[in-house]
């Protein structure tokens, strides 16, 4: 079953209550209240380290035809310290 968390593009630097706040990206880990701001979810984390960049812009491409993000995400290879040095944005 995969494993993942969603993300929020958040500049405020305040920190949301059930979020890790690190730079200007929120990282929900409880119940937290959706509608404050746009959240994205990440990718599938059993299969790689996930490292996520904010986009503020707002111009991140998404699979879904028209809508854009204001988050991006990168996976590494496997759950490596060596699959991990080779990802870069």
């Amino acid at each position: 079953m995969a494993t993942s968390r969603p993300f929020a593009y958040n500049p405020s630097g305040t920190t949301i209550p059930g979020t890790l706040q690190v730079g200007s990206v929120s990282i929900a880990f409880g119940n937290i209240d959706f509608s404050e701001m746009e959240w994205w979810n990440g990718a599938d984390e059993e299969l790689g380290y996930v490292i996520c960049k904010p986009v503020p812009n707002d111009s991140q491409p998404t699979p879904v035809p028209g809508v854009l993000a204001s988050v991006s995400f990168l996976r590494s290879s496997a759950l490596t310290d060596t699959s991990f040095k080779l990802v870069t944005f």
